[in-house]
């Protein structure tokens, strides 16, 4: 259980790190939130959720590129942290299991009615299908 937890932990902050540097921590927690939604829909690791194929852009079944900047990676750890404790209360926000940044990438998922918009933090645009 508790390597679980521990490969849970560190895939997400890897995957908020890439996915998420610089955006604000609502943003960052949201990505995560993201992440979680994906692995309990599917009923996946968090591993499994990030290293699908197309995914995540950074990653897309190739080998994950190193940490440059520990700073951000300790932003990307205290965003994991939150959402977890933010799951306990309750919040997931809204089931979203969808986002992308609209200024880098037009998804074509993203106009389907199937899919309803719940929030846009940051750069990116949160959505559930």
């Amino acid at each position: 259980m508790i390597t679980t937890f521990v490969s849970a932990f560190f895939w997400a902050s890897v995957c908020v790190y890439h996915e998420a540097q610089g955006e604000p921590l609502e943003g960052q927690i949201a990505v995560v939130q993201v992440i979680m939604n994906r692995a309990i829909k599917r009923r996946q690791s968090v591993q499994e959720v990030i290293t699908a194929d197309d995914q995540f852009s950074w990653y897309n079944g190739h080998e994950e590129p190193p940490i440059q900047y520990y700073t951000e990676f300790m932003s990307a750890m205290k965003a994991v942290g939150m959402a977890m404790l933010q799951r306990l209360g309750g919040n997931t926000l809204h089931g979203a299991n969808l986002y992308y940044n609209p200024k880098k990438s037009d998804p074509s998922w993203a106009a389907s009615p199937k899919v309803k918009f719940i929030k846009k933090i940051g750069h990116h645009r949160f959505m559930k299908e």
